[in-house]
């Protein structure tokens, strides 16, 4: 056990539908004003990612790109906690698979949730803030 203290990671894949290209529109637009997160104390950051193709990292394993799945691309979304209490009282709450498809999405999204065990810390800073359009 480190005696600093461990930070929870929330990894997040959802998959949009490529049938209608304003689908994927929809999935940033949601992801910038709705998902918001209104108390920030605990987050350390969050970023909703779009995986890049293959043909440029040809050791990919975790196939998410639309050239590899076809009708639909995934996104990934990753977010740093403080602890799993900041992230229970923020996020976890509005994890509910009883709840009908956002209408961009292609399948339910899965999650887990990750406890750090070791760490390594680079010198490359963090951004300094919200990128545009970010609630």
């Amino acid at each position: 056990m480190h005696p600093e203290k461990r930070l929870v990671f929330q990894y997040t894949t959802s998959s949009t539908s490529l049938q209608k290209k304003a689908r994927r529109g929809i999935t940033f637009k949601h992801w910038r004003e709705l998902n918001i997160i209104k108390v920030r104390d605990g987050l350390v950051a969050e970023f909703l990612s779009e995986a890049l193709s293959p043909k440029d990292f040809p050791d990919t394993t975790w196939h998410l790109d639309s050239d590899s799945l076809g009708d639909f691309k995934s996104y990934v979304n990753v977010a740093f906690w403080r602890d799993a209490k900041d992230f229970h009282e923020q996020v976890a709450h509005l994890y509910n698979d009883k709840l009908e498809m956002k209408s961009f999405e292609k399948y339910r999204r899965r999650r887990v949730v990750a406890d750090s065990r070791d760490w390594r810390i680079g010198n490359f800073p963090l951004p300094k803030g919200d990128s545009p359009g970010v609630l």
